[in-house]
This record gives structure tokens, sequence and C-alpha cells, in this order.
């Protein structure tokens, strides 16, 4: 079951990363689009639009319609702590290196 739809907030947010991600103005995402780049800025500016004008943009951008309506996942925090295969080529480098001396 896909994701709970949260929105043109998010509409907005996700074609402005997957903009700046590809390095798209809105005239480059027009041309890739079929989608007139006034509609573009009416959706940037959280404007309305149709499914079918998003599911356009998505085929412009190389990416499926839910990743234009959808919230992206929240990053998993990041440990502090290094993994122990890391750890373990870390003690195997400092072994190296004072063989090496």
């Amino acid at each position: 079951m896909p994701p709970k739809y949260e929105g043109s907030q998010t509409v907005t947010e996700n074609l402005k990363r997957l903009m700046y991600e590809q390095h798209l103005s809105q005239e480059a995402l027009s041309k890739l689009s079929g989608v007139e780049r006034s509609a573009i800025s009416v959706i940037l500016n959280g404007g309305n639009f149709r499914m079918s004008t998003l599911g356009k943009l998505a085929k412009g951008l190389g990416v499926d319609s839910w990743t234009i309506l959808m919230k992206p996942p929240e990053p998993e925090a990041a440990t502090t702590e290094p993994s122990e295969d890391i750890a373990k080529a870390l003690r195997l480098l400092m072994a190296l290196a004072k063989g090496a001396k």
C-alpha cells in the first residue's frame, strides 16, 4: 500500500528537490515533460494541479508519480559508533603503520 498523500506542500517540496537534484530550471523541466512553464510555476508556488500534470512531470523527471506525491522517508539516524568491520580495518591499518616505522 502506498504511503499517505500529504498535500500540495509535499508536492511543491518534492518537485523543488527533484529539480534541484537534476539541475533543472522550470524551462528545462517544461521541455522534458511537455508541461507549460507557467503550470510548473503554479505548482512550485503551492497552487492547484491535475494528476495528469504530475504524471507528465514525473515522466520528465524520470521518476514515478509517488515520488512527487509522497513525503520521502525520514533518514535513519547515523550511528556514532563505527561498525565492527570498520573498527577491525582501522586496527589493522594502525598495526601496519607501526610496523612500517
